[in-house]
């Protein structure tokens, strides 16, 4: 077969990465992420804009962990055909906690959140508050 687009996204809310790929002259393949016992920990964050606009397209997060940080920006548009989830997935390793998350909005407002727990996924709305979305 020959295939056109592939989009990652988290489609069955597990906390991994799952893949839908495109065929042409066929159905489409999911590829759901089965991994087994996942040995390290996570956390998925949903940006919505209230000022900037409601993807929160160009919005860029920086995560801080006792190991490091992680930079990921909202990006749209990412594959040919296709659309990557414009949730941002950080893995953490054995951290339980994020020491900071840092959020630059794409009209410039920056927002600071401390002590963020694993293996969560987070809502963030533009200007308010982390809201839990699940354990």
């Amino acid at each position: 077969w020959s295939s056109r687009g592939a989009a990652f996204a988290d489609f069955d809310n597990d906390g991994d990465v799952d893949a839908a790929v495109n065929n042409m002259d066929g159905r489409p393949s999911l590829l759901i992420n089965e991994g087994g016992s996942r040995s390290g920990n996570s956390v998925v964050l949903d940006l919505k804009g209230i000022k900037a606009n409601r993807s929160a397209i160009g919005a860029r997060v920086v995560v801080e962990t006792e190991d490091g940080k992680q930079m990921q920006e909202v990006q749209g548009g990412s594959s040919y055909q296709a659309c990557n989830d414009l949730r941002l997935h950080f893995g953490l390793g054995q951290n339980q906690f994020i020491k900071s998350v840092v959020v630059r909005w794409p009209g410039g407002q920056l927002q600071h959140f401390q002590k963020v727990a694993a293996n969560l996924r987070y809502v963030l709305k533009e200007g308010e508050a982390l809201a839990v979305v699940r354990p």
